[in-house]
């Protein structure tokens, strides 16, 4: 009986499909990997952008001494806005824009600070503003997405409350 040396043909196709095989799978549980981790790493920034949020908003809402939501009939101010006022000439702005929130500092007049805060897919916000007993309550909602929507935080809806002038007007010339 003969030895055989080497492969066949048909065994060399048989095992360069199988490897071809393995690699295509592994091509595509990596890519559906990599958008598991896009959307996670998403979800968590808007997450963590959204404490930020409330951390910031309770603190102007602290130190502010009167807060108002003005008409939308202002060019400076859209609808959805929140006004703080606070000593000193400042005033914070809160603006709802599509998918993010604006917060805008204002000394005098001149803007002395902007930044963004993202919200998740395109959820329903509003403001509302309720003179309680103490103090008065401002409060931001952020209403669940519609059924379908990818974003976590959007799905339970968020609301955030802070109450206006807790910490009291500071004596002149003392920065908070």
């Amino acid at each position: 009986m003969k030895r055989r040396r080497g492969f066949s043909l048909v065994e060399c196709v048989v095992a360069i499909g199988l490897i071809a095989v393995a690699f295509t799978t592994v091509a595509v549980a990596t890519g559906g990997i990599r958008r598991a981790l896009a959307r996670l790493r998403a979800d968590v920034e808007i997450e963590l952008g959204i404490e930020r949020l409330a951390i910031q908003l309770r603190a102007d809402a602290h130190e502010a001494l009167a807060a108002d939501l003005p008409a939308p009939v202002e060019q400076s101010a859209p609808a959805g806005s929140l006004r703080l006022t606070l000593h000193g000439q400042r005033r914070i702005d809160y603006s709802i824009r599509a998918e993010r929130i604006e917060r805008v500092v204002r000394q005098q007049g001149t803007v002395a600070h902007r930044e963004t805060y993202r919200l998740p897919g395109s959820p329903a916000v509003c403001w509302t503003l309720s003179s309680g007993a103490a103090a008065p309550i401002v409060a931001l909602q952020v209403a669940p997405a519609p059924p379908g929507g990818a974003d976590s935080i959007a799905r339970g809806g968020v609301e955030i409350q802070a109450a206006v002038g807790l910490l009291g007007p500071l004596p002149p010339g003392e920065m908070p």
